[in-house]
């Protein structure tokens, strides 16, 4: 197993309670992701800033890390996570029925199609989300947590009836204007949106959902991603900063940035519910920690080198794996 040295410090500071974070404790180094409060936080990209390139034809998939406080707490309406949808098209839900729904507009069915699965039972914080839609050789859906397939779904076929005046919305319910419908904004954060036009497969998303893509580390399928929002604060401002769309950067062929809307942002490496997300350089560490005195630490790193360790902090100390 290589070895990777990773120096992680420590520091004493008041932190946000409604993130359920270990007061005390945070770690420095990162990018940082959206925050949205539910009421009226979203990002979007305007119809002409777009035109019709995720008016997807063929097979296509969408991947974010998304965050909740309480995964087991069902909101009063469905909440949209990614959504270009409003008499047609496409997108990915939090229902009030307590599933978690990959929905599509099917214009042979003149209906929305749904795959669901239940989020009540998820753990608290972060998890990965990816679908995809399959059209050949005969139309399916598929939704994946964490990497393993949860639901599948089969489809009636046919190609997705689109409006050309809807908004592509994250964190809101789409729109045929720059206001999202209302009563449906996500609570929560999210991060790493990634839109492309192929069929990603399970071992294609559980490569790469823990790495960061870049002109010099990408898939082979690079020239597929036509949406990248890395929701990065430190994404330098001549690439066009936090709302820029990176996919042109590392190859792939968009450059449809988002606009915003209320939302706020944190640093990505935080103590939320006893997980660590750290960004650094071009690749990304999660680290999992118990409560307690006692931190025991798992290191998964994005270019297969593993790592971990343990130690016993006080306030304000340093840690060295």
């Amino acid at each position: 197993m290589k070895k990777l040295l990773i120096s992680l410090l420590f520091l004493l500071g008041a932190m946000q309670a409604a993130w359920g974070q270990i007061s005390g404790s945070y770690l420095s180094d990162g990018g940082s992701f959206a925050i949205f409060d539910g009421t009226n936080d979203h990002l979007q990209i305007t119809p002409a800033e777009m035109g019709t390139a995720f008016q997807f034809t063929g097979s296509f998939s969408m991947e974010a890390w998304v965050y909740r406080e309480d995964w087991s707490v069902t909101p009063a309406s469905n909440q949209s996570i990614l959504s270009y949808t409003q008499f047609g098209g496409y997108a990915l839900q939090l229902r009030s029925s307590g599933n978690l729904a990959f929905k599509v507009y099917s214009s042979t069915a003149e209906a929305y199609e749904y795959t669901e699965y239940a989020y009540t039972g998820l753990s608290a914080g972060w998890h990965h989300i990816a679908v995809v839609r399959i059209t050949n050789p005969s139309a399916s859906h598929r939704l994946y947590i964490d990497g393993s397939q949860v639901a599948t779904s089969s489809g009636s076929g046919g190609t997705l009836d689109y409006r050309n005046d809807n908004y592509f919305e994250i964190g809101a319910e789409s729109h045929d204007s720059s206001a999202p419908e209302s009563g449906h904004y996500f609570e929560g954060a999210i991060d790493e949106v990634r839109i492309w036009d192929a069929l990603l497969g399970g071992t294609e998303i559980s490569d790469w959902m823990y790495k960061i893509i870049t002109s010099s580390d990408r898939p082979s399928y690079y020239a597929d991603l036509v949406g990248y929002y890395k929701l990065d604060t430190d994404w330098p401002s001549e690439y066009g900063g936090f709302l820029d769309d990176a996919s042109g950067n590392v190859g792939g062929s968009g450059d449809y940035d988002l606009t915003g809307s209320n939302y706020t942002t944190d640093n990505a490496p935080r103590l939320i519910d006893g997980h660590y997300r750290v960004g650094h350089l071009d690749h990304l560490v999660w680290m999992s920690v118990s409560s307690g005195s006692r931190l025991d630490y798992t290191y998964k790193q994005a270019n297969n080198i593993d790592a971990s360790a343990s130690a016993s902090l006080n306030s304000g100390e340093g840690f060295n794996p």
